[in-house]
């Protein structure tokens, strides 16, 4: 076979995954609208111009989700109509087509990175056929950031790949463009951004590039700084405090941070139990007695700061529970925040998905080791778990590595069978005496 013929079957199989999404949410009618933050701010926008009502109809200004994240989605309901089926179609049909995006990107990134060609097709043709996660790509998403932001760092971490293995470094255009493009990131997902972050930083410090470093964090310093002073202003008039990203980081600590968080009897229960308890969408009665948003989070924050400074080794026991959690998705992640519907079985996805974080962790230091590019995608896959740790994951969250992670384990499992298949063909054959 030659090499042409190979490079068409990945755009064959991204091709065919669009289709097969796009069909089964024809055939199955998911038209309904999925009443999220970004969801009710997009639909705030589009009827009344105003980032506005993250918790509801009425709830007034919010800066509880990034300003970009909910543009897309604001622009589909001003042209359709909020929550029209049309609207909705045409929403899961940008997810659709970013999350098949994003497996091409993860195709390429491997393929940059050295992977077995083989290896490559066979995860590529995992995430793209089999319904892993059909409901949370077609229709949990979107209206969310994730699809975008898993778009972002694989194109990220494939324009790193790239550098790395150039003689020649990227024009001054190209670099302020990376910068705009890590900024960019940043302001959609912090995590992809301290990701990108950290990828430039290594593969400019490896080549001993300072002006291209500079030139890259400089350009994307700059524009988060000129963008969060604009939305802090905003803010600042809006809700009464000059936030430069988001209003939510005391209300998603407090959420994961408490003593019956502790290695719970049924952590499901426990986290919608402390959602009823403190979070807006479901109870704003907590929000109002603290005299608004700003306030409430920050109350939150001072909560939740308190109890770790009490109780540190229960905090660092969470911290634990939540990398497990991110890398090796429970059950109890399934049916909490969509993600329920699709062909397989929930246990038989959530053994797949285990399994797949298991061995591509297994194998990023071994192959790190081995081939200097995969240490670009252990960044990749490490520091946007970050956030995470001290936070909550949930399905949605971990979204952003979920294919780099089964890529890594398929490179694996088939690196080790061509290991295998070569020492067997080396081995002495032993003939009768």
């Amino acid at each position: 076979m030659t090499a042409r013929r190979w490079l068409n079957w990945p755009l064959l199989f991204v091709i065919g995954a669009f289709a097969m999404r796009l069909i089964w949410v024809l055939a199955t009618g998911r038209f309904i609208a999925i009443p999220t933050e970004n969801q009710r701010v997009a639909a705030s926008l589009a009827e009344h111009g105003t980032f506005a009502d993250a918790y509801g109809f009425g709830t007034g200004a919010t800066a509880h989700v990034g300003l970009l994240t909910p543009q897309i989605a604001a622009a589909i309901y001003a042209l359709f109509g909020v929550g029209t089926p049309i609207a909705e179609f045409l929403l899961s049909a940008i997810a659709i087509f970013l999350v098949c995006l994003s497996f091409w990107l993860a195709w390429r990134c491997f393929e940059e990175a050295g992977a077995p060609r083989l290896a490559g097709l066979i995860a590529l043709a995992i995430v793209c056929f089999l319904p892993i996660q059909f409901s949370l790509e077609a229709v949990e998403l979107r209206a969310g950031e994730q699809p975008i932001a898993a778009c972002m760092l694989l194109g990220l971490l494939l324009a790193v790949l790239k550098i790395d293995g150039r003689a020649q470094l990227p024009t001054a255009r190209d670099l302020v463009l990376l910068g705009l493009l890590t900024a960019i990131s940043f302001l959609i997902s912090p995590s992809v951004g301290l990701g990108a972050a950290a990828m430039f930083t290594l593969v400019f410090l490896r080549r001993g590039a300072w002006k291209p470093l500079f030139l890259v964090g400089g350009t994307a310093a700059l524009t988060v700084a000129l963008v969060g002073a604009a939305w802090a202003v905003r803010n600042e008039h809006a809700i009464g405090a000059p936030i430069w990203l988001r209003s939510n980081m005391g209300l998603e600590l407090a959420l994961a941070n408490h003593d019956a968080a502790v290695a719970p009897r049924d952590p499901k229960k426990v986290y919608i139990d402390r959602l009823y308890e403190i979070h807006p969408s479901v109870n704003m009665a907590p929000l109002k007695a603290a005299g608004g948003e700003v306030p409430y989070s920050r109350k939150l924050m001072e909560q939740t700061k308190a109890w770790i400074a009490a109780h540190p080794d229960r905090f660092l026991r969470l911290v634990g529970q939540h990398a497990v959690e991110f890398y090796l998705p429970p059950r109890w992640f399934w049916g909490t925040f969509g993600g329920s519907a699709a062909g397989i079985p929930i246990p038989v996805r959530q053994a797949m998905l285990v399994g797949a974080g298991l061995l591509g962790l297994l194998a990023i230091p071994f192959l790190a080791w081995r081939n200097r590019k995969y240490r670009y995608v252990a960044l990749a896959l490490v520091l946007p778990a970050l956030p995470y740790l001290i936070t909550q994951p949930i399905l949605r969250y971990r979204y952003l590595i979920s294919t780099l992670l089964i890529f890594m384990a398929v490179d694996a499992l088939v690196r080790l069978w061509f290991y295998l298949r070569a020492r067997s063909a080396a081995a002495p054959a032993t003939t009768p005496a």
